[in-house]
């Protein structure tokens, strides 16, 4: 597995769980984070700006933190739906949300923990004749303190990042190389094989 973030982290623990020999190889370390100067630090930069983010051939910003636990480390985690819209081509994914939903804990904010900015903007959208509904969040609000610090990786283990599935995966058999750059994956007579 090439990443440790969302998704390397998610396909790593998967095959973990079924038995199978689980290498994840990660480019960055294995942080703790306690700013969010500090959170800034794991942003790849473009060549040519100052603030975090690359820029793709397309120009789109692509914002990846390099460590373990890629960008889940380093987000708010707002946890909402998207590409339900798939359901107009046939596609019904209600039975992926609910899995995910339920297995990340992800549930909405509550109303005593919003900001008073919060509040005032969901007021404002109400009266407009918008629908408000508080962001789902993969957060156990039971133990979060409301600081509003989740960028800097949540010091109470409140909300859930990629590195709980690679704690998993690892108590499974995985192996976790840091500091593991992928520079190229081969494929020769139906295997795969890397430089680093």
């Amino acid at each position: 597995m090439v990443g440790s973030g969302a998704g390397g982290s998610t396909v790593a623990v998967e095959l973990a769980r079924r038995g199978l020999n689980v290498t994840v190889l990660e480019r960055g370390r294995h942080h703790r984070l306690g700013t969010e100067m500090e959170a800034l630090k794991f942003y790849p930069r473009s060549k040519w700006r100052l603030t975090p983010g690359e820029v793709s051939e397309g120009n789109v910003e692509l914002l990846r933190a390099l460590m373990a636990g890629g960008s889940t480390m380093v987000t708010l985690a707002n946890g909402p739906r998207a590409l339900e819209e798939f359901r107009a081509i046939g596609v019904d994914l209600e039975d992926e949300f609910s899995g995910a939903e339920l297995e990340l804990g992800i549930t909405p904010m509550p109303r005593e923990m919003m900001g008073e900015r919060t509040i005032l903007l969901e007021e404002a959208a109400s009266r407009l004749g918008f629908e408000v509904e508080p962001m789902p969040k993969f957060v156990d609000f039971g133990r979060c303190e409301g600081c509003g610090m989740c960028v800097t990786g949540c010091a109470y283990g409140a909300k859930w990042t990629a590195q709980n599935y690679l704690a998993e995966a690892r108590k499974l058999g995985a192996r976790i190389l840091m500091e593991s750059e992928v520079r190229e994956v081969l494929v020769r007579n139906g295997g795969l094989k890397g430089s680093l």
